[in-house]
């Protein structure tokens, strides 16, 4: 059974599982937005110099928007003033890897790249999510408590990660009852 998304957009995986797990192919709309209608993605990110700072950041939106976001980021990555293959803000601010070629003192450029970007996650985003912490602190804090070092939350990615996924989740509820989400 291959899913060919029924907004004739081609190939979607999401529709996929969704078609695979209740083995149906005749879904309508309304039925695939309410079995698959928000989603998430996170990342983490390290900055190991002093001071010692973790985070963990997302994004909140309805999984037909996220279909439009890979499309869009795709397609700008691959403008012919651009030309690169993926982004990775820790190779972009110091221009290397895909970045390492016409970019370093590029400034105009640069500002125009990072704002398309911000515009395509703008527009196809619900929500953002960021928490980031001191892992001196942090793990000062845990030492002034009593907390198991096996403790999921014992660790700064998974404290950050965890504040992510509740504030995630209780945005999730406020959007569903949105009269304009449906």
């Amino acid at each position: 059974m291959c899913a060919e998304s029924q907004d004739g957009g081609g190939y979607s995986l999401i529709e996929h599982i969704v078609r695979s797990i209740y083995f149906r192919d005749d879904w309508d709309e309304k039925e695939l937005l309410m079995l698959t209608s928000l989603s998430s993605y996170f990342d983490r990110s390290e900055y190991p110099k002093l001071p010692h700072i973790v985070s963990v950041a997302g994004y909140l939106s309805y999984v037909t928007l996220w279909k439009d976001f890979d499309s869009e980021w795709k397609r700008f990555l691959q403008r012919p003033e651009y030309s690169v293959r993926y982004f990775h803000m820790k190779e972009f601010t110091v221009s290397q890897g895909e970045f390492a070629v016409g970019w370093k003192g590029e400034r105009t450029k640069r500002k125009e790249f990072i704002a398309g970007l911000i515009e395509i996650i703008k527009h196809n985003t619900t929500a953002s999510f960021a928490y980031a912490v001191r892992v001196h602190d942090f793990n000062a804090a845990l030492a002034s408590i009593s907390i198991h070092p096996d403790c999921p939350l014992a660790s700064p990615f998974a404290y950050c990660g965890w504040l992510c996924v509740e504030r995630m989740s209780r945005t999730s509820l406020e959007v569903e009852r949105r009269p304009d989400s449906s």
